[in-house]
């Protein structure tokens, strides 16, 4: 991507490329990506931007600190018709580089100003992203099935061997939310510990996958994964090159059907008079698990009775009633006294 002022031609190639390879990284629909705006690429949150929590920051591991600096973060609205629901793009150095690279050339490609796309044509519509993805496929000839490369495909495969790895609830909960299948909308005061999240657990498993290692990680704890086991991207030099129109229907868009998540059914616990929570014991209970309560996490027993030494106040209360109670604070339930 060296040359300054590129054909338009080869402007669309460049286009196909960035498309392709963002798409196929972050298992995201293919037209969720061909139609994200130059304003999505301007606000994005990007690796130097640390300014998040502390204590959040601090309970990173060192790879995961790695990450943080080294992925950016796309904001987009997802398949989701119902209004607020919104999913990421994870942006990695070369993305970044290329994406800019782009924006940098569009003038001189013959792109008008008032394309608001950042994967735009000459006109004021986006490029089709079924069609980048079926023209770069077509030109890698070592596929044996190139036709079978598309993001619908590969969204459920990151689906199933992502069960393969030893992930908690709260690591698949950020992998179904960044595939767009859960319910849950997470509010702005979380939006930028979700971000944090999202450049570092959920990077991991892209960059794993991406990189045929996944079945590798058979049994382990996602945070384990260190840096070092997963691939540095190098991207190749750009060189100018035509390609063919391809025309054919494609279908490849179709994905699966929203998923609502169900509220496990629990046994009636049976009838009888409940403590009510005092002040001390909800304040020293806020105060042992802030952390996990901000970043949305499972507690561990081991937690439990680490705060039940720290706190005595809490040693009345059952595991399974400070468990509720912590999952009621997360989701709302109660105001913080």
């Amino acid at each position: 991507m060296e040359n300054p002022a590129p054909t338009y031609p080869e402007y669309v190639y460049i286009t196909h490329l960035l498309i392709a390879r963002i798409a196929l990284f972050n298992k995201r629909r293919v037209n969720e990506v061909s139609e994200l705006k130059v304003s999505d690429f301007q606000k994005r949150i990007r690796g130097d931007e640390l300014d998040t929590n502390t204590e959040i920051y601090n309970s990173l591991a060192v790879s995961e600190k790695a990450l943080l600096k080294r992925m950016e973060l796309l904001e987009v609205r997802g398949k989701s018709t119902r209004g607020l629901r919104k999913v990421f793009v994870i942006l990695s150095t070369d993305m970044v580089e290329g994406l800019s690279h782009l924006l940098m050339v569009r003038a001189q490609a013959g792109v008008p100003s008032t394309n608001t796309f950042l994967f735009s044509r000459c006109t004021d519509s986006p490029q089709d992203g079924c069609e980048a993805l079926r023209v770069v496929t077509s030109k890698c000839h070592n596929l044996a099935f190139p036709e079978r490369v598309r993001t619908t495909k590969l969204r459920k495969y990151l689906a199933t061997t992502t069960q393969i790895m030893d992930m908690r609830d709260d690591e698949l909960k950020l992998i179904a939310d960044h595939m767009g299948h859960s319910v849950a909308i997470h509010t702005d005061v979380y939006r930028m510990q979700t971000s944090v999240l999202e450049r570092t657990k959920v990077a991991r498993a892209l960059l794993a996958l991406e990189d045929g290692k996944l079945q590798g990680f058979n049994g382990r704890d996602l945070s384990s994964v260190s840096l070092d086991e997963l691939p540095e991207p190098e991207p190749e030099p750009y060189k100018a090159g035509s390609f063919e129109e391809l025309s054919e229907p494609d279908n490849s868009y179709e994905d699966v059907p929203e998923v609502e998540t169900e509220a496990v059914q629990k046994p009636h616990a049976c009838t009888g008079s409940k403590k009510r929570w005092s002040k001390e014991e909800e304040s020293a209970l806020r105060e042992a698990f802030d952390i996990q309560i901000k970043m949305q996490k499972n507690v561990s027993t081991m937690e439990i009775r680490k705060a039940q030494k720290c706190y005595p106040v809490l040693q009345d209360r059952s595991e399974a009633v400070i468990r509720t109670k912590i999952n009621n604070i997360k989701l709302g339930k109660y105001k913080k006294i």
